[in-house]
């Protein structure tokens, strides 16, 4: 976990806030994770094309690296040694 002067301050922040100030923070943080993950998902497919080194993190893997096969409107599958994975622009990286 992240820990830096900010996120003790929100820590602390939070935990004198009611029910419902908890609530709007939620929804703030997430619609702001969502406009991100928007922008890095446009971003990422205007430069990806086929044959393109790429990897993305995986939860229990790590880090996977692959060849762009084909490029779809949200996802784009990639090649990897352990098989063919469909994955969100959003969690891609060029290599």
């Amino acid at each position: 976990m992240i820990k830096n002067g900010f996120i003790d301050a929100l820590t602390t922040a939070v935990l004198t806030m009611s029910d419902d100030e908890v609530m709007a923070c939620l929804r703030i943080a997430h619609e702001e994770h969502e406009s991100r993950k928007t922008r890095r998902q446009s971003s990422v497919k205007g430069t990806l094309a086929k044959g393109d080194e790429v990897y993305f993190e995986h939860s229990d893997r790590g880090r996977i690296d692959g060849t762009v096969k084909k490029v779809k409107y949200k996802k784009a599958i990639i090649h990897t040694s352990t098989g063919n994975w469909d994955v969100p622009f959003h969690m891609l990286h060029k290599a």
